[in-house]
């Protein structure tokens, strides 16, 4: 599945910069169990250790019943009798929004956030919740302004995000802790980390957003000249801000010249 995101598109071509670069996607490759039981253990066991760390209830009736029949032809064998339970038993994060302006944050289930909460977003909107994202909204707020109040129930549209982390652990919520890479970090501790995100309309007033997290190691990127050279060139010309916000600030000088070499 990992195959799907890790290209050169994940990288902006020459410099640095945010772009929403959306498509369309078939809807089952990304909402259908098919990573296996090791990954629904881990979400389980994020659930158990600090459930309201990673779960947050969609008040809203109606729109938990569309979740609920979103899930149902999704993926069946997700048991949606509750959103713990579903957190449990279905793959991807997924966090529900408004489809009207301001784009609400309701709630949902994010097992593996990179290095934010679900706690923290709900009731704000989503222009908000990117407001920690230094150039992010004067870059693409009107164009997600108009993706999210276009979207039609039945659409599906895919993007890619990505950061760099020295950590395997898939659950980067803040509460762990985990340190920024380090200038002197050996390169085979370090791992691509890549957000698969898909956005639809699940009724006339709801939107999902599913996010599939995926690692893969720096030295595997390495191994393809295309996507370390692209990698390399982003890092380097990265607004400091941005470098700040990612925590690359420290490492990013050693890795591009470990892409290169």
């Amino acid at each position: 599945m990992v195959s799907r995101v890790l290209t050169e598109k994940l990288f902006s071509a020459g410099e640095f910069r945010f772009s929403l670069g959306i498509s369309s996607v078939e809807p089952a490759e990304f909402f259908r169990n098919c990573e296996g039981e090791e990954l629904v253990e881990l979400r389980r066991l994020a659930l158990d250790s600090s459930s309201g760390d990673y779960l947050q209830p969609i008040r809203d009736e109606l729109g938990w019943a569309s979740v609920q029949r979103f899930v149902g032809a999704m993926e069946p064998g997700a048991d949606s009798e509750s959103l713990d339970a579903l957190g449990r038993s279905w793959e991807p994060d997924f966090v529900i929004l408004d489809r009207e302006a301001p784009h609400q944050v309701q709630g949902g289930c994010v097992c593996f956030p990179s290095g934010w909460s679900l706690r923290e977003k709900v009731g704000k909107s989503l222009f908000l919740t990117h407001a920690p994202v230094p150039g992010l909204n004067d870059d693409l707020s009107a164009n997600i302004s108009k993706l999210l109040s276009r979207i039609e129930v039945g659409q599906f549209f895919q993007r890619s995000n990505w950061g760099l982390t020295g950590s395997a652990q898939f659950d980067q919520h803040p509460r762990h802790g985990i340190p920024a890479i380090s200038a002197s970090a050996h390169p085979s501790g370090v791992y691509l980390r890549i957000e698969w995100q898909v956005l639809t309309a699940i009724s006339p007033d709801t939107l999902l957003f599913g996010i599939r997290v995926f690692h893969v190691p720096i030295a595997e990127v390495k191994e393809s000249p295309d996507l370390a050279g692209r990698l390399a060139g982003n890092l380097e010309t990265m607004p400091d801000a941005v470098a700040r916000y990612k925590r690359l600030e420290e490492c990013r000088d050693a890795l591009v010249e470990y892409l290169r070499g």
